[in-house]
């Protein structure tokens, strides 16, 4: 991936950079259609803390918004995530977290992957303390969210 012509990679100053030039592109976008103190779920794009970190230090990222924060396929979490959780609950933005689980992945068919979205749910809600969950299984074979099994 590249931003404004650097090659952003995970956990690198360019990972921060873009992390923060993400959030300003939403701010400018909101503020043209007029709804300049909307919500935002913004630090999407960031795969490590270190970009949503980067984003609250430079006042981008706002309390009240909310920063995406993973639960990692399947049923796991890493320091970064847990370090980016911790330090939005303590800066005041909303944890949302993304859960995933993979249809013919670990969790196998459809029950099992609905058993899995339940249970990454009710540990995102105790690890990260999220404020909400988005819940979208994905198929590892059809790479689709929408197939009749993640449905």
């Amino acid at each position: 991936m590249q931003s404004g012509g650097l090659e952003v990679s995970r956990g690198a100053p360019s990972e921060a950079e873009a992390t923060v030039r993400e959030v300003e592109m939403l701010r400018e976008a909101i503020a043209e259609a007029g709804r300049p103190g909307m919500h935002l779920l913004a630090c999407e794009s960031s795969v490590s803390a270190v970009g949503s970190l980067a984003a609250m230090a430079a006042g981008v990222l706002r309390r009240g918004d909310a920063q995406l924060v993973p639960v990692l396929n399947e049923m796991k979490v890493d320091y970064s995530q847990l370090i980016k959780a911790q330090a939005g609950l303590r800066y005041g933005v909303h944890n949302a977290a993304l859960v995933d689980p993979v249809v013919g992945g670990f969790a196998r068919g459809a029950a099992g992957t609905a058993i899995c979205a339940v249970a990454e749910t009710l540990a995102s809600l105790v690890a990260y303390e999220a404020s909400y969950v988005l819940i979208h299984p994905y198929h590892i074979r059809l790479k689709a969210t929408s197939s009749r099994e993640c449905l």
